[in-house]
């Protein structure tokens, strides 16, 4: 795949097109689609990957819920826990399920989830986002960051009660293998 890339001289006012040949390869499918470097928050053209943490946005909108409304008590987890694993397992491409709960107010909920095999992190991505905005976040509010690679996915979340109620941070990772020390 090759972009072309414009340059334009405002005093004489002449375009001229060159090819440019896309430096990094996606970690994701593995074509050469991605001009910046490793970890820039590029968009894949061919599987959609998006490279880098969770975005600034992301981070920003956190931010701005935490600085304006009460964080979760962590000790009243029990129910959306409860929601994360049965939702997540009901994912066709997850396998195993594992939901923590930390007194950590930057990442009370933590779902570790192994994937069936066969499927593809884009595949994965698309069942946990959707998992995500369809069934665990609140009606009020939410924002999430989704960071794809070839070997793991993560869900950066957070969500509101409603106008006055507290917010809640989870974190959906992913992986195809099993940790050694689980």
């Amino acid at each position: 795949m090759v972009r072309r890339k414009i340059a334009r001289s405002p005093a004489v006012g002449w375009c001229s097109l060159e090819a440019v040949e896309p430096a990094v390869v996606c970690v994701c499918c593995g074509y050469r689609t991605l001009s910046g470097s490793p970890g820039s928050h590029e968009t894949c053209v061919v599987c959609g990957w998006e490279g880098g943490l969770p975005g600034a946005e992301f981070i920003a909108a956190v931010r701005a819920i935490a600085g304006a409304a009460p964080a979760a008590d962590p000790d009243n987890l029990s129910g959306i826990s409860i929601d994360f694993d049965h939702y997540l397992w009901r994912c066709p491409s997850i396998r195993e399920v594992a939901v923590s709960s930390s007194a950590d107010p930057a990442r009370p909920l933590t779902a570790r989830c192994l994937a069936e095999s066969s499927a593809s992190p884009r595949r994965v991505a698309e069942e946990i986002t959707q998992a995500w905005q369809r069934d665990l976040r609140y009606a009020y509010w939410e924002t999430h960051s989704v960071r794809i690679t070839s070997t793991s996915v993560e869900l950066h979340a957070a969500t509101q009660v409603d106008k006055d109620g507290y917010f809640i941070t989870a974190v959906i990772l992913v992986g195809w293998s099993k940790p050694a020390d689980t």
